[in-house]
């Protein structure tokens, strides 16, 4: 028989003396006024919509140079993201942000850093547009498919028809909605239970991440699907200013303002979801910070200051060991099935 290591034995009662002493952190969470739920109930969509925008999500004849697809800024391989610090669609819009993974893009109440589109159809008319990621109209895009036999019959299987811009629309909506993955490390824990999930510095820094660091206070834990079942999507989505591209007086880019017009959303960008943000890198809408251990010194200095820094981004006293706890906690929110030894993502 063989024995379990000390250090085993050791993480494990480190565990379950956590949860006896704190819990699991569930008691002590802010819960929204008003959570996200998912936008949309999947099983409205059939299994030929979703194979269909799952087949479009690639298809790079529906951009002005056919050389880019949906994929080419949200690719599987990397949790939805692109990798670089700019996007590299082929509008002017599309170039000066980084792009936002699409995994829980169903639980977004807008869309966007600065929530410009209130649902996934309406993003994509940004999208297909002279200044979106695919250079040109939605209707310009469809003409590369209309002549297409196979592309015919499966818009003729999925909504009895041939295709259309709004079923166009609708079925790339579909297969982005199917976009949640629960089965991270820290999903074992926190609605499994499971004590051994998470190593030692992991919990501490989950405890530094609702306490001390305030991360919790933007990038809360719940939103709900649309049966009512709960998952971690670490959100608040409002706006916020933190400083990020402000520079000799001036914000680079206005953010939300350039929305709203309101002088309290300047510089201010949405909160992203910290679903899978080891795998995300580079970080924060302009792609500026290169990884959480820059992303974490920032946050502890205290942001950017600025006119409009949000009350929330102050300099916050934290231990270097503390740091790498915390940004051991954020490795623990990536999915199995999108860490690179995984096999590939099943997305639907």
């Amino acid at each position: 028989m063989r024995w379990p290591s000390i250090k085993w034995c050791l993480v494990q009662t480190l565990g379950v003396l956590y949860v006896l002493h704190f819990g699991n952190g569930r008691q002590h969470l802010q819960k929204p006024d008003t959570p996200a739920r998912s936008s949309w109930d999947t099983t409205r969509s059939t299994t030929a919509q979703i194979e269909l925008g799952r087949r479009l999500f690639s298809e790079t004849r529906l951009s002005r140079n056919r050389r880019v697809s949906c994929a080419t800024c949200h690719s599987p391989r990397r949790a939805f993201t692109e990798g670089r610090a700019i996007s590299e669609g082929l509008g002017n819009y599309a170039r000066r942000r980084n792009a936002p993974s699409l995994v829980g893009v169903t639980f977004q109440r807008s869309m966007d850093w600065d929530g410009r589109a209130g649902s996934l159809e309406e993003q994509l008319d940004g999208v297909f547009s002279a200044g979106g990621d695919m250079g040109h109209s939605i209707g310009s895009a469809l003409k590369a498919l209309v002549s297409e036999p196979t592309y015919r019959a499966a818009f003729v299987l999925a909504y009895g028809h041939t295709p259309t811009t709004g079923t166009l629309r609708r079925a790339l909506a579909a297969y982005q909605r199917t976009l949640v993955f629960n089965d991270s490390r820290f999903d074992r824990f926190y609605f499994g239970g499971d004590t051994a999930a998470l190593s030692a510095a992991e919990l501490r820094g989950w405890a530094l991440f609702r306490t001390r660091a305030n991360c919790a206070g933007c990038h809360h834990v719940l939103a709900y699907m649309s049966d009512g079942t709960p998952i971690a999507l670490f959100s608040d989505q409002g706006f916020h200013n933190l400083g990020i591209g402000f520079q000799s007086g001036w914000m680079s880019d206005k953010g939300r303002y350039a929305v709203s017009r309101q002088r309290r959303d300047w510089g201010a960008f949405k909160t992203p979801s910290l679903r899978n943000v080891g795998l995300t890198a580079p970080y924060m809408h302009d792609g500026s910070l290169a990884s959480l251990e820059e992303v974490v010194a920032f946050y502890v200095r205290g942001g950017t200051a600025n006119p409009m820094l949000d009350a929330t981004i102050v300099q916050r006293t934290m231990s270097a060991e503390e740091q790498r706890d915390l940004v051991a906690f954020l490795h623990t929110l990536s999915s199995e099935q999108l860490l690179p030894t995984a096999r590939p993502a099943k997305q639907h």
